[in-house]
């Protein structure tokens, strides 16, 4: 059935595929009867192709690829993770529940104790009683991490500026010396606390980041024992922060369950809820979980979540559309779109099912965007009459998040609005000349909150998290490993043990790369 359904929709598909969006607009109610609302969060997606049969055909396919069940699963602790048996449970850290046992433990009573373990550590920093190895209170917060322990927990504190605590939160990702002395440089060592990051914590990167700064404590503070109160760890393998070789003086757990990219909710997210306080931390929780229970009680054709991720795959897979445009505009979503790259690219940039076949006609799309307006001076131009068609998704609050004037905001609301009819109208008078002619017909979808506060961005979180969870069950691949990632960290570790060694001969390291090792290696002897 699953086959079938497949072949359906892209006949119907072909079908359609020179029609004008616009031509569905005939039908009065289409803007009224396209859209949705939920959790806070409005969504308009009465600007793509879709009708009421492609619904139905694309709600059959969703619903044949066991979609029901696999939903129930993710909630319920089911290793939905095929490939390393796990559950993905990051949705039980913010869910509301008593109590979830998953293989004879109560999940829920461990992520519950961490969590509280999280709000007296915070709350002891931000009052003072917890204070550096001199006695001054901390003023300042590095979190050490890459990937999922760093672009979430940055997105969520410079997109809830206005609801900042008493403490500056910085960010150190690169190994580039560039970067860490960039952050170094403006910090005060007797007021600032280090939260090293990483689920597995062999991450090269961030123990490389985190001995650096190890370093740059025990000269600033001319104490071999001070960089000690200054350091915590947050990782799933407690061993492997024994065995690092830095001092840390407090440590929380990333529970295996949780994936990197999934993990801002839990203690991944310890820097999260220093930088805004645990009620806005506790906020940004409850509005995932209302997105949560939404996408586990609405049915198909009503659930925001669901209907992205059917709209979403039909672009990619059936239509060609091979990259998608995510387009906050709210300046302090700038990193909104990098978080969401790497929450769609890293689940299900996969060419192969969970059964262990390869995938053939179904694919995932390159994700990428800016915020606007900025991109209408940009990219902007290849969206309206590039050769590819992308898909754009736009994001807007009703109202703005620093309380700007009404006349400028109502402007950058215009603006938005416009953009999406722009795409799809085009422009095509007769009078134009070639260049001028702007073809249109190009999709586009808007999700709109009231305002950019913590229980709203926990919500549009969640929402692009089950939109790529849906994504995946339609492709039939496991979303939760990232065994691609892996390959370029394990070849990276193999030659730093060679390095460190002193028995790297150049040239020799890798037939693929003798060149390189030996132009950037050429003074090693």
């Amino acid at each position: 059935m699953r086959r079938e359904l497949i072949r359906q929709i892209t006949e119907y598909s072909i079908q359609i595929r020179n029609r004008r969006i616009e031509s569905l607009f005939l039908k009065k109610d289409r803007s009224l009867s396209f859209s949705l609302e939920a959790s806070g969060l409005s969504f308009d997606f009465s600007k793509t192709n879709l009708d009421d049969n492609l619904l139905y055909l694309l709600k059959s396919f969703l619903k044949e690829s066991n979609f029901l069940e696999l939903r129930d699963d993710l909630f319920n602790g089911g290793k939905v993770n095929v490939t390393e048996s796990k559950p993905a449970l990051h949705s039980a850290i913010r869910s509301n529940c008593t109590a979830l046992v998953v293989d004879g433990s109560d999940v829920k009573k461990e992520l519950s104790l961490e969590y509280e373990r999280m709000v007296l550590f915070c709350q002891k920093v931000l009052d003072g009683e917890l204070t550096g190895s001199t006695g001054k209170v901390f003023t300042d917060i590095v979190n050490i991490g890459i990937g999922g322990s760093q672009t979430g927990p940055e997105m969520i504190i410079k997109a809830l500026k206005s609801f900042k605590s008493r403490l500056v939160v910085h960010f150190m990702s690169s190994i580039d010396p560039a970067d860490s002395m960039e952050v170094l440089e403006t910090l005060n060592p007797e007021t600032t606390l280090f939260v090293v990051v990483s689920k597995s914590f062999k991450t090269l990167e961030t123990l490389t980041n985190a001995k650096f700064v190890e370093s740059w404590l025990k000269k600033n503070l001319k104490s071999k024992e001070a960089s000690h109160a200054h350091m915590v760890a947050v990782s799933s393998n407690w061993d492997n922060i024994e065995n690092s070789q830095v001092s840390y003086f407090e440590k929380f757990r990333i529970h295996d369950f949780v994936g990197g990219r999934y993990s801002l909710w839990g203690a991944a997210g310890i820097s999260i809820m220093l930088g805004l306080g645990a009620s806005n931390f506790k906020e940004i929780l409850n509005g995932a979980y209302s997105m949560d229970i939404h996408f586990q009680s609405e049915e198909i054709e009503h659930n925001i979540p669901a209907l992205l991720g059917l709209i979403g795959t039909w672009h990619c897979s059936f239509c060609d559309y091979r990259s998608i445009a995510i387009i906050p505009y709210e300046k302090r979503l700038e990193i909104f779109p990098k978080y969401i790259q790497q929450l769609h690219m890293e689940s299900n940039g996969k060419s192969v099912e969970k059964s262990g076949g390869c995938l053939k006609s179904l694919k995932s799309p390159i994700v990428w965007g800016d915020i606007g307006t900025n991109f209408q001076h940009s990219f902007s131009q290849y969206l309206h009459q590039g050769q590819q068609v992308v898909p754009c998704e736009f994001i807007i609050g009703r109202e703005s998040s620093i309380g700007s004037s009404e006349e400028q905001h109502n402007l950058l609301k215009l603006n938005c609005i416009a953009q999406g009819e722009a795409l799809m109208v085009g422009h095509t008078s007769k009078n134009l000349l070639s260049h001028e002619i702007i073809k249109g017909n190009r999709p586009s979808m808007t999700i709109v909150y009231n305002k950019l506060e913590p229980f709203a961005l926990g919500a549009l979180c969640a929402l692009y998290e089950h939109k790529v969870f849906v994504e995946g069950v339609l492709l039939s691949i496991n979303s939760f490993d990232q065994f691609g990632v892996e390959r370029g960290k394990n070849l990276v570790n193999k030659y730093r043990s060679e390095l460190n060694a002193e028995n790297l001969k150049l040239g020799e390291n890798s037939i693929f790369s003798n060149f390189l090792f030996s132009t950037l290696f050429k003074k090693i002897k």
